[in-house]
Parts: structure tokens; sequence; C-alpha cells
């Protein structure tokens, strides 16, 4: 069964629900399984919704704009990756550049994040490019 919703629109929803720190839809989109992954830390879903859920009641949350610089995207039938170099903006300035890689399941007929995968750019002793 074909997704009523793309993979690229699943991924917006996504990232906007990152961004606004909305909770109920990163659940949606998140598999139950899901994880994050950071150099040698790795989050489940859970917690990085409770730090999210914290954040944001704390009225910490920063509401980041993510934008990716550079992306490919690999997609079959019942999953796909995506990969590439991103940035997180703030005040139209870069303030940090990842590379990533994502794992996207089909499961119950939609398009689910399993996996997110990134290290950090400007960590690793790159520089940041001008905004």
């Amino acid at each position: 069964m074909k997704p009523k919703f793309s993979l690229a629109q699943m991924r917006d929803v996504w990232i906007d629900a990152y961004a606004s720190g909305d909770i109920d839809q990163l659940d949606f989109v998140e598999c139950d399984h899901f994880f994050v992954k950071r150099g040698e830390k790795m989050l489940s879903k859970r917690q990085q919704l409770g730090h999210i859920r914290s954040r944001v009641a704390a009225g910490t949350w920063d509401r980041p704009h993510v934008r990716d610089e550079s992306i490919d995207v690999t997609e079959h039938a019942a999953w796909a990756t995506v990969s590439g170099v991103g940035s997180m903006m703030k005040n139209a300035k870069a303030c940090s550049r990842f590379s990533f890689v994502e794992l996207w399941l089909v499961s119950g007929g939609r398009w689910q994040v399993a996996a997110l995968c990134y290290e950090d750019l400007s960590r690793a002793g790159q520089v940041l490019p001008p905004s």
C-alpha cells in the first residue's frame, strides 16, 4: 500500500514539529523505536521527547530553523534514507552545521522516521560558512 503522504511531506512535518517543539506531532512521525545518535551519544525516542518537553515547558526551547544545504534521498517501496549536510539557523545566521543520515520506514501505511544519526561539523574542526 502506497502511503497517502509522500516522504518529503512527512519529513517536512517532522522538521517543523521539531522546530516548534510539537511533542504530539513528533510522537506521530517517529517510530516507537526511534533513536537519535550524535557522535557517541544516543537518545531513545522517550528521552528525546522528554528533553524537548521539559525545555518547551521551561520556555527555553529556541525554535531553531533547520535548513538542508545538500541532500541525497534514496527511496524504496518500504524504506528510505535521507542524508546530507544541514545547518541550524538562529537570527538568520548559521549557528551549527552537521552531516546527517535518516532512516525512514513505511509503517501502518505512512512514512515514519526510525533513526537520525548526525555529526556536528563545527565541532569536528570545520568552520561555519558566513551567512
